[in-house]
């Protein structure tokens, strides 16, 4: 599993403004977690009384699991609206496309050992979503090509803004080769799952600037 860390200063892969303080309505969460809105997803992410419900339930899995092998775990710290963690496998529909498209461009890290394993791990979910493997990493080459030569080059990340302008054109370029709403179904069926997001931030409020980032940053 692969674990994607956000910490947002002026930008990042990951509150409070308007959004976090409105109430989730039924219809939001009984969608697919593709089919959410980014106001929906922000809602629900957001709002401190979810944070800690979330976090509650985390510890409640990490003691069962400490229990089952005889272990001990420490106690981990309040998360906060800015500061929490999400798993992908319990709250899919809280991530964002762009956070889960990057973690899906990781199979194309360039350390051919890392790349493998790593296209290892999303292999039955590109054949449960009825893509050709080898195709779909060609295409997603192609699509995403500016951003992943941005990516795996450490002296451009020094413009983060143009990263994440990078990231959001790419991700629509992928949308375009196989289908927006087959692809964001893959994102959330096959990606999510193995996706974790830690976010820490100094952002005064925290929903504009993930707003801002799901914008590409314009």
């Amino acid at each position: 599993m692969f674990r994607l860390i956000s910490s947002v200063t002026a930008l990042v892969l990951l509150g409070v403004s308007t959004l976090s303080a409105a109430s989730p309505t039924s219809s939001s969460e009984n969608r697919e977690p593709w089919e959410w809105t980014l106001a929906q997803r922000l809602a629900v992410r957001l709002d401190p009384a979810r944070i800690a419900e979330r976090q509650l339930q985390a510890e409640l899995r990490d003691g069962n699991q400490h229990r089952a092998a005889g272990t001990q775990r420490k106690p981990a710290p309040r998360e906060r609206v800015d500061n929490y963690s999400i798993d992908g496998r319990q709250h899919p529909e809280i991530l964002l496309p762009h956070e889960l498209f990057d973690g899906l461009i990781t199979g194309f890290v360039p350390d051919s050992e890392r790349q493998t394993r790593q296209r290892k791990n999303f292999r039955a979910a590109i054949m449960a979503a009825g893509f050709d493997e080898q195709l779909f990493w060609a295409q997603l080459s192609s699509a995403a090509s500016d951003y992943v030569a941005y990516k795996y080059d450490d002296a451009s990340h020094r413009d983060r803004d143009r990263g994440c302008r990078l990231a959001f054109d790419a991700l629509n370029a992928a949308r375009q080769v196989f289908g927006q709403d087959r692809f964001d179904r893959f994102l959330y069926q096959g990606v999510a799952p193995l996706t974790q997001v830690a976010s820490a931030t100094t952002a005064a409020d925290p929903a504009t600037e993930l707003q801002r980032l799901a914008a590409g940053c314009r």
